[in-house]
C-alpha cells in the first residue's frame, strides 16, 4: 500500500521510531508535573494543593498564546519543505518572545485583580516567568517533529524533567513551599532551554540570525491568525474549570478538584501525543493521494478508541484506591469527581483526532466555529453546575463539554473531508464497554477486586474480537504498514 508512494518514507519513520521519542516527551512532561502534584498534596494538604493548582492552571492557560499555534503550522509546513528551517526557526522565536512578554503582563495584571490570597498571587507571578523558555521550547520540539529528530527533544525534556522532580522533593524535605517549587519549575525550563538550543545546533551546524519583520508579518496576517486563535481557544477550553471554580468555590474545593484534573490531564496529553504525532504523516499524506489520506484517518482512530476505552474502564475501577494511595486519605472527597472526569478523556480521543485530520487537509479554519461554541457552553456549564454542585458540578459541566466538542468535529471531518461511518468505528468498541460494565456490576461482590479488573478487560477484548471489530483488512493494513517501513529503511536513511 505504502511501496507506491515512497516519498512517504521519511515520515513512516516519524510514526515509527520518533513517534515514540515523541510520547515520552509528552509523558515525561505529564509525569513530571503530576509526580510534583503528588509530592506538594502529601507534603503541604488540601489547601497548599489547591494554591498550588490555581496558581499553576494560570501559567496552562496561558503557556501555549506565545507560540500563536505556530507549532502546528510549523510542523505541517516542514515536513513539506525543511528547507527553509532557519527562517522559520529564527523569525518565530522573535514572535513567541514578544508575545510572552505580553502574556506575562495581562497574567500579572489579571491576578493582581483577583480576590486570591497573597501566597497564591505571589506563586502566579513566579510561575508565569516559564512562559519565556517554555514557548521556545515548544517551538523548537515542533522542529525536532517535522525533521523527525525527536530524540534530542527526549534527551533535554528527560534531563528538565528529572531536575525539576529531584529539586522539588528536596525542597519539600526541607520544609519550603508553593513559591519555592514554582521557582524550581522556572529554573528547570530554562535548564531544558539551553538543551534544546544545544541540539538545534547539532543538527543544523549553525544558525544565522536573520529577522525578516516583513515575513513576520505575513505569518501573521496570511497563516498564523486560525492558529493563533484556536491556540486561545484551546488553552481556555481546557483551563477555564479551575479559573472559574476557584473564583466562585473556596480554595479548599480546588484541591478537591485537582487530582481528578491532574489525571484527566495525564490521559489527555498522552491522546494528544498520538495525533500529534500522526500530523506529519497525515499532512504529506492528504498531498500525495485522497485515498491513502482517507483509509490512514479512518484506521488509526478505529483503533485509537478501540484501545482506549479499556484504560478508561480500568482507571474508573481503580479511582477508590487509586486517588487515596497517589495524593493521601485527605483527598477522598476527590474520588467521585476523578470517576466523572475520566471519562472526559474518550471525547478528547475524538476531538483531537479529528483536529488532526482537519488541519493535515487546510481546513483548520473550521475548528475556530466549533472551539468558540464549545468553549460558550464549557462557561455557561461551569457556572450554573459549579455554583449548585461545585467541584462536582465542574467534572460533569467538562464532560459534557467535551463531548459537545467531540460531536461537532465529527461533524465538521464529515461534511468538509471524508465520511468517517463513526456507527462502523465506534459502534462495536462502545457495545464492548458496555458489556464489560454489566459483567463488572454482576460481579462486583462475588470476586477479588484486582481479579473483576483483569477478568473486566479480558470480557472487553473478547467481546471486540467475537464482534469481528478488526477485519483482515485491518491486518492487513497494519501487517504492509509494518512491511513496508523495515523495507523502506534503507530508503529512509538514504533521504535523511
Amino acid at each position: 500500500m505504502f511501496r507506491k508512494y515512497k516519498e512517504i518514507g521519511y515520515f513512516l519513520d516519524s510514526i515509527g521510531k520518533n513517534s515514540i521519542f515523541l510520547f515520552l516527551v509528552y509523558i515525561l512532561n505529564a509525569f513530571s508535573s503530576f509526580i510534583v502534584g503528588v509530592l506538594i498534596s502529601r507534603y503541604l494538604g488540601v489547601v497548599f494543593f489547591g494554591e498550588y493548582v490555581t496558581a499553576y492552571n494560570f501559567y496552562s492557560i496561558f503557556y501555549l498564546f506565545p507560540t500563536l499555534g505556530l507549532g502546528i503550522f510549523v510542523i505541517r509546513e516542514l515536513a513539506r519543505d525543511n528547507a527553509k528551517a532557519n527562517k522559520y526557526l529564527i523569525n518565530l522565536s522573535f514572535i513567541s518572545l514578544i508575545a510572552s512578554m505580553i502574556c506575562v503582563i495581562i497574567i500579572c495584571v489579571t491576578t493582581s485583580l483577583m480576590k486570591y490570597t497573597f501566597n497564591t498571587k505571589i506563586a502566579t507571578y513566579i510561575v508565569v516567568l516559564s512562559i519565556f523558555p517554555n514557548s521556545l521550547i515548544l517551538l523548537i520540539q515542533s522542529f525536532f517533529i517535522a525533521f523527525g529528530e525527536v530524540r534530542y527533544a527526549f534527551f533535554a525534556t528527560i534531563t528538565e524533567a528529572l531536575i525539576k522532580v529531584a529539586l522539588s522533593v528536596i525542597a519539600l524535605t526541607l520544609g519550603y513551599g508553593i513559591n519555592s517549587l514554582m521557582a524550581i519549575h522556572v529554573l528547570s525550563k530554562f535548564i531544558g532551554l539551553a538543551m534544546n538550543i544545544y541540539f538545534v545546533f547539532r543538527i543544523t551546524g549553525s544558525i544565522r540570525p536573520e529577522i525578516d519583520f516583513a515575513f513576520c508579518g505575513r505569518i501573521l496576517k496570511k497563516v498564523a491568525f486560525t492558529f493563533v486563535i484556536i491556540a486561545i481557544l484551546g488553552s481556555i477550553f481546557t483551563k477555564i474549570d479551575i479559573l472559574i471554580l476557584s473564583t466562585i468555590k473556596q480554595i479548599a474545593e480546588v484541591g478537591w478538584y485537582g487530582p481528578a484534573s491532574k489525571f484527566s490531564w495525564l490521559g489527555s496529553t498522552l491522546i494528544l501525543a498520538i495525533a500529534t504525532s500522526l500530523l506529519p504523516i497525515l499532512s504529506r499524506s492528504f498531498i500525495i493521494s485522497q485515498e491513502l489520506f482517507r483509509s490512514s484517518s479512518a484506521q488509526f482512530l478505529k483503533y485509537l478508541t478501540a484501545f482506549l476505552l479499556p484504560f478508561l474502564l480500568v482507571g474508573f475501577l481503580m479511582a477508590d484506591w487509586l486517588i487515596p494511595f497517589c495524593f493521601g486519605k485527605e483527598f477522598v472527597n476527590s474520588i467521585l469527581a476523578f470517576k466523572i472526569l475520566i471519562w472526559s478523556i474518550f471525547f478528547v480521543g475524538l476531538w483531537s483526532f479529528c483536529d488532526t485530520i482537519l488541519i493535515a487537509g487546510n481546513k483548520q479554519k473550521l475548528i475556530i466555529y466549533t472551539l468558540s461554541f464549545s468553549l460558550l457552553c464549557n462557561i455557561i456549564l461551569n457556572i450554573f453546575f459549579c455554583r449548585w454542585w461545585g467541584y462536582l458540578g465542574t467534572s460533569f459541566a467538562v464532560l459534557v463539554s467535551m463531548g459537545i466538542f467531540a460531536a461537532l468535529e465529527c461533524l465538521l471531518v464529515n461534511k468538509f473531508m471524508f465520511k468517517l461511518r463513526l456507527a462502523s468505528i465506534l459502534g462495536r468498541p462502545l457495545l464492548s464497554i458496555a458489556i464489560a460494565g454489566i459483567f463488572i456490576l454482576f460481579f462486583k461482590q462475588r470476586i477479588n477486586f484486582w481479579l473483576l479488573i483483569l477478568l473486566s478487560v479480558l470480557a472487553y477484548f473478547l467481546t471486540l474480537f467475537s464482534l469481528k471489530t478488526f477485519t483482515r483488512e485491518d491486518i492487513r493494513f497494519l501487517r504492509n504498514f509494518w512491511n513496508e517501513y523495515l523495507s523502506l529503511d534503507s530508503s529512509i536513511k538514504h533521504l535523511k
